[in-house]
């Protein structure tokens, strides 16, 4: 299993799903959408040159799995205080 490289991202969140499910045509969400490439150009970029924190500070930043990654980081916390 490969083990999960958190940080707690700090910037800006914006919801992803949400900005790219919206129909309308606005400036806003042009301007979204536009962020939403140029980060997933930055993502591959980063992911590729072996920064694996890239992908989760990706989902952090946009807002995608927000459950899972608490659901990740509860059980990461309750396996450290577990002593082998």
């Amino acid at each position: 299993m490969t083990k999960a490289v958190l940080v707690e991202f700090k910037g800006m969140r914006a919801n992803a799903l949400s900005v790219l499910r919206n129909s309308r045509n606005d400036k806003m969400l042009k301007f979204l959408r536009g962020e939403i490439a140029k980060n997933l150009e930055e993502l591959g970029r980063r992911y590729y040159a072996g920064d694996l924190s890239a992908v989760d500070e990706f989902l952090q930043c946009f807002s995608i799995g927000r459950e899972e990654r608490a659901a990740l980081v509860a059980k990461m916390a309750a396996d450290a205080t577990v002593t082998p």
